[in-house]
């Protein structure tokens, strides 16, 4: 309209001003710690609020301009709104396909709704686009740990460590599970600073230690039902899935999924631990096929015609077999 463009004719950089309000809105969860699903739903639902003023105040001063489509494309991803999300990238990506937060944003996308291989080459892109930026590294390291791929995995990660990322030091942590070596995972955690989250949380080591160490397998069957149990009070997200999915408690971790996405169908922290090497487990799952239902994933692929790696349409049924 006239009055906005005689807005940014004023003040070029207040659609910019506002796209960076929503960004900071939207990217507040992903660094604020919380213990349940129901703590991350009422914090997600405060920040969108205002993230989705600020993206449309922004789309409405300046329609051109990339950021507040990132923004509306991972608001909408959050939400499990995967064909939204889906549209606002591809929006976003039509007017700048090397905007960094875009395409590691995409990236990320991409991963939750099963396109692994996609998902690498778009975070590659990120650090080619910014190699400064330890959340492009951090993305990148993700893909390889979706693929349970540990030797490429160190170097983003250190990378995004030497940043002021810390998602570097639970590197070792994750491969240790990926070899369901226990031994070495408590020695991992207790070298670590501790942390209230994951991995080097105090609680966690104390858990684990006596399930490590114990020599009686009555002890040990006794330490294990505690780890189990401490671990079932965790967040569901990618983290509880390496350390279930090493412990072989498949069927609790897919009944836990279950319950949490029924609880809350718009929490989209569980839908990244349903690919790759992690997921491997829990797409064997009699249950995985109720888990895409109920995430909203199965309408997505019907409709969108995307589907995930290692999934094949057999009739009116995904198979998330085939490449097992």
């Amino acid at each position: 309209s006239a009055a906005s463009a005689r807005a940014i004719e004023l003040e070029p950089n207040l659609a910019r001003a506002e796209a960076a309000l929503a960004n900071a809105y939207i990217t507040l969860p992903t660094y604020t710690y919380v213990t349940s699903s129901e703590e991350w739903d009422e914090l997600t639902s405060a920040t969108s609020a205002k993230a989705v003023v600020h993206a449309q105040n922004a789309m409405a001063l300046d329609p051109d301009l990339v950021a507040p489509y990132a923004a509306l494309g991972d608001m909408a991803r959050i939400g499990s709104r995967w064909m939204d999300a889906e549209r606002f990238y591809q929006k976003g990506l039509s007017i700048d396909p090397d905007d960094v937060t875009l395409v590691l944003w995409y990236s990320e996308h991409l991963a939750d709704i099963g396109r692994i291989d996609e998902s690498l080459a778009f975070a590659r892109r990120a650090v080619e686009l910014d190699p400064m930026s330890p959340g492009a590294h951090v993305g990148l390291a993700g893909g390889y740990m979706l693929e349970g791929d540990c030797e490429s995995m160190r170097s983003p990660a250190r990378i995004a460590l030497s940043l002021g990322h810390d998602f570097g030091q639970y590197v070792p942590v994750l491969c240790s599970l990926y070899d369901e070596d226990w031994t070495k995972t408590l020695n991992i955690l207790e070298s670590l600073e501790v942390r209230d989250d994951w991995p080097s949380n105090e609680e966690l080591i104390e858990k684990l230690r006596p399930f490590v160490n114990a020599a009686d397998p009555e002890a040990k069957a006794t330490a294990r039902s505690d780890l189990i149990a401490h671990l079932d009070t965790w967040t569901y997200d990618p983290s509880v899935t390496h350390f279930l999915s090493a412990l072989g408690e498949v069927d609790s971790m897919a009944e836990a999924f279950v319950q949490e996405t029924e609880a809350n169908p718009t929490w989209a922290n569980a839908a990244r631990s349903f690919w790759g090497a992690s997921g491997r487990k829990l797409r064997q799952h009699p249950s995985f096929p109720k888990l895409l239902e109920i995430s909203g994933l199965l309408a997505f692929y019907r409709e969108s015609g995307i589907v995930p790696d290692d999934c094949a349409w057999v009739g009116d049924n995904l198979d998330c077999t085939v490449g097992l």
